[in-house]
């Protein structure tokens, strides 16, 4: 393959130069971020490189009674494929979400481009009537284990004759896929009040905004009486933010700063239906943060305990953030900013691992409103592939 190297301001502007080289189907094999310009280190500017060179003869993918062959995915397309979402999600904080969009579509495909020239290196059991609808996962980031499952379902349930029927593929994956999504349903009063609901989790997940849209479904919706606390005296205005919605709502918001003074305040909240807890966003990697927080937690035993997590998350923070995480008693999974997500394979991985019920899922930044409770069919839809456009033409 001829490679040639590209350097723009962005990612975006990269690939306009790769595609306008080598057209539409150019096949990146490298990225990285390089310092340009510039005296004596002063003016230095941030630049994106990348490599690429023109698509190549692509190999027939592999029967599944053909011989074993390499380890399941290729290191050069890992790394690359890490590369690409690592410099897309840098380029978040410059561009709009819907050129986020945009651009992660592009490189999705560019990187399926790139695996489907290593299909020589996959494993074989995988058919190639199937293996556009694996790539399809992996780039929708279902981890490795679970596309290889989600396929066998297809080769089990589905005769061979009807794999390139995309609608009949796609509704088959969705029921299997909704059918292992495990949920609680919204949270009811149930047993002696007040009952009381803790959020936790790492940092940036969303927390406080998620709290107050509890608060108001509890109150403004449902007409129960709500009390609110915070222990978040961490974060530069968390607790103005908290005060400012609670004013809102028309709540009582009481701000602690030790496990005793949770145990009054709750004792002070004891005529309430529900008592919410806000937490510090702690960091999996912070040992001493998170004793505290179980210290807290310890202090009143939550009636129920959601860990809170943003569907931004890539796969390898997710798994650090419950390894840490599950030193606590969860009870629930709450997913935030499914708005903002790019793809949605994580709500398996999280759930699987977790084995634990999602409660609810937010959709944006309006207090009451983006908040609802978790639908197995509605999220099994946004996991599996979107038709291609032969296919949603075609009469199914």
């Amino acid at each position: 393959m001829i490679l040639k190297t590209f350097r723009a301001p962005s990612m975006r502007d990269a690939l306009v130069l790769v595609k306008r080289e080598f057209g539409p189907h150019a096949v990146v094999v490298g990225t990285r971020s390089v310092k340009a310009g510039g005296f004596l280190g002063i003016g230095r500017r941030t630049l994106v490189e990348v490599t690429a060179g023109p698509q190549q003869e692509r190999p027939q993918p592999r029967r599944a009674d053909a011989s074993p062959a390499r380890p399941a995915m290729d290191a050069r397309v890992r790394q690359t494929y890490g590369q690409l979402v690592a410099e897309a999600r840098e380029e978040a904080v410059r561009v709009s979400a819907q050129d986020l969009r945009n651009e992660m579509t592009g490189l999705k495909d560019m990187v399926q481009r790139l695996i489907q020239e290593t299909r020589s290196t996959r494993e074989p059991d995988v058919p190639g009537e199937l293996f556009d609808l694996y790539v399809g996962l992996l780039g929708n980031e279902v981890a490795e284990d679970m596309a290889k499952e989600l396929v066998k379902t297809i080769r089990e349930e589905l005769p061979e004759s009807q794999w390139r029927n995309e609608h009949r593929v796609r509704e088959t994956l969705v029921r299997y896929i909704a059918s292992r999504i495990d949920v609680a349903g919204p949270t009811v009063l149930e047993g002696p009040s007040p009952r009381i609901i803790a959020l936790i989790g790492p940092t940036g997940v969303g927390k406080t905004t998620t709290l107050a849209k509890l608060a108001a479904q509890f109150k403004l919706r449902e007409g129960h009486s709500v009390g609110l606390i915070t222990i978040d005296t961490y974060r530069i205005g968390a607790v103005d933010q908290l005060r400012t919605y609670a004013e809102i709502i028309d709540v009582p918001l009481k701000v602690v700063l030790t496990p005793k003074e949770l145990q009054r305040a709750v004792a002070e909240y004891k005529d309430m239906d529900f008592i919410l807890l806000d937490t510090a966003g702690r960091s999996q990697r912070d040992v001493l943060k998170m004793n505290e927080l179980r210290q807290f937690l310890d202090a009143v035993r939550p009636d129920e305990t959601h860990l809170v997590l943003s569907s931004t998350c890539g796969q390898k923070n997710v798994e650090s953030v419950l390894e840490r995480f599950n030193q606590f008693k969860i009870d629930r999974v709450l997913l935030t900013k499914m708005d903002e997500a790019v793809s949605f394979g994580i709500v398996l991985t999280v759930l699987q691992k977790t084995r634990q019920k999602l409660s609810y899922v937010t959709v944006g930044q309006d207090v009451p409103n983006d908040i609802e409770a978790g639908q197995p069919r509605k999220l099994a839809e946004l996991i599996v592939p979107p038709l291609t456009r032969n296919a949603e033409r075609a009469v199914p």
